[in-house]
């Protein structure tokens, strides 16, 4: 895809470059588990914020860490497990 190959060309994040800019699945600031990634707040509220797959923020996101531009890739339902689990 277009996005994918803009993320390979221009991306200075080493932590996600091997993955084409894709951070994973993360959760809204006050529900982050330790196992998720951290996020940046406004990228979070930015991906929050997308409705439907594929859609891709207007504008880039400024953060402390530069330029961000969020596209989201998929959803899932909210993680809630038992201690047993």
């Amino acid at each position: 895809s277009l996005f994918r190959a803009l993320v390979e060309e221009h991306t200075i994040d080493a932590q996600t470059r091997d993955r084409f800019g894709d951070i994973g699945f993360f959760s809204r600031a006050d529900q982050r588990r330790n196992d998720e990634p951290v996020v940046d707040p406004a990228v979070s509220h930015a991906a929050f914020g997308l409705t439907s797959i594929g859609d891709t923020t207007a504008a880039p996101i400024e953060t402390s860490l530069g330029y961000h531009i969020v596209r989201l890739t998929a959803r899932r339902a909210p993680l809630d497990r038992t201690l047993e689990d």
